[in-house]
């Protein structure tokens, strides 16, 4: 409802923005610079639609205080996520898109796939989702180019009881995740700390590494050094 919307950005702002936090005897204002929306994701119309209002309520509070203050929204880019989202309508209230390029693969898989992709390649199952096609879904639907940031994930996906194969364990059969993992998520340094004597492949099209470890049968894929400039190099031509 309107009156939701109006407390629930009220009292997110009153936290975040002038600072009143719960335990602390005297306000610490503009500690962040705005509010970042993250509903994953709207389920129906009537959602759909709500979160539009719910943007539309947040930056005229946020106006009110500092028209400087940012209002972002994290999105992802598979379609059948966008299209929970009114992308053209919201976008005008929003000083930028984060693009949720990455939770494209994992436990849900059919194969040890990427879960960032940004091309199509021949290790990508056919009707993976992709960053690329999601970039270009949004600016089809009228997001303008300079509200887009292209998110990357700082942690891989460690895929368990992957069937050997002469794919180094990409695009291999796989049961459930790693051990110890949640949903097979693994910080970037944690993956060198336990698999860095392995070999670390390159996938360029996917702009995506993996390691696979045949002794644990784990395949590891993540993004590095070599596939991030490969993403920026992307971003820059567009």
């Amino acid at each position: 409802s309107d009156a939701a919307r109006r407390k629930f950005a009220r009292s997110c702002i009153n936290r975040y923005i002038r600072g009143n936090y719960p335990g602390i005897d005297r306000a610490a204002p503009r500690v962040f610079d705005g509010i970042d929306l993250d509903w994953e994701v709207p389920q129906g119309e009537v959602a759909r639609h709500n979160f539009t209002l719910l943007a539309r309520e947040f930056r005229r509070q946020l106006g009110a205080i500092d028209r400087r203050l940012l209002l972002t929204a994290a999105i992802g880019v598979d379609r059948g996520q966008t299209r929970h989202f009114e992308l053209l309508t919201v976008s005008k209230e929003l000083n930028w898109v984060n693009l949720m390029g990455y939770q494209l693969g994992g436990a849900w898989s059919p194969v040890t796939q990427f879960q960032a992709p940004l091309l199509k390649s021949p290790n990508v199952p056919e009707g993976s989702p992709t960053a690329a096609q999601g970039v270009a879904m949004f600016l089809h639907r009228g997001v303008p180019k300079r509200k887009l940031v292209l998110g990357l994930p700082f942690f891989g996906k460690a895929y368990a009881n992957v069937s050997p194969g002469t794919t180094a364990g990409i695009g291999r059969p796989f049961s459930g995740m790693l051990a110890g993992t949640t949903g097979g998520n693994m910080h970037y340094h944690d993956i060198l700390d336990r698999f860095g004597g392995l070999p670390v492949h390159h996938d360029t099209r996917a702009a995506q590494a993996w390691i696979y470890d045949p002794v644990g049968r784990t395949t590891v894929v993540f993004d590095d050094p070599d596939s991030v400039s490969r993403k920026m190099a992307f971003v820059r031509r567009l």
